[in-house]
C-alpha cells in the first residue's frame, strides 16, 4: 500500500508543486492537490476560499505524510506554517524540504513529528522505506 501524502507550498510556486505532486504520485498517494484546483483570481471570493480551506484540511488529515515544499530563503510561507500546525494537531508527521536551511531554528521543526530534509531524493528514499514496511 502506497503511504498518503499532502504536499504543501505558496501559491506563487503551484506549477513547481504540482510538478513535485506528480512525481511523487509514481509512489505515494496525494491526499488533495491544490494546485489543480486553485484559480488565484478567485483568492477574494470568501466562499472559496473556505471550501479550500477544507479541502485542505481534509486532505491533510487523511494523510500520512505532509510534506511541505520550502525552497525559498525569502519567503515567510505563512499558510505553509499553518497547515504544518493542522498536521501537528492532527498527529500526521510533518516531512520539511528546506535545502538551504533557512528554517530550521523554528520552533516546529523541533517538534517530534517533523523531520527536516535538504534533499529531495532523501525524502524519496524516506518515502520508499515506508512503502517497505
Amino acid at each position: 500500500m502506497l503511504p498518503k501524502i499532502y504536499i504543501s507550498g505558496e501559491w506563487k510556486n503551484m506549477e513547481k508543486i504540482n510538478n513535485l505532486a506528480k512525481k511523487f504520485s509514481e509512489i505515494c498517494e496525494i491526499t488533495h492537490d491544490w494546485t489543480t484546483h486553485e484559480d488565484y483570481s478567485l483568492i477574494k471570493n470568501n466562499t472559496y476560499i473556505k471550501c479550500q480551506s477544507l479541502l485542505c484540511e481534509d486532505g491533510i488529515s487523511k494523510a500520512d505524510y505532509f510534506i511541505a515544499i520550502m525552497d525559498d530563503p525569502t519567503d515567510v510561507y505563512v499558510q505553509t506554517w499553518t497547515e504544518i500546525g493542522i498536521s501537528i494537531g492532527a498527529d500526521v508527521p510533518v516531512i520539511i524540504f528546506d535545502p538551504n536551511g533557512t528554517y530550521v531554528e523554528n520552533i516546529y521543526t523541533q517538534h517530534n513529528l517533523v523531520r527536516v530534509f535538504k534533499d529531495l531524493n532523501e525524502i524519496v528514499k524516506y518515502l520508499t522505506m515506508w512503502v517497505k514496511k
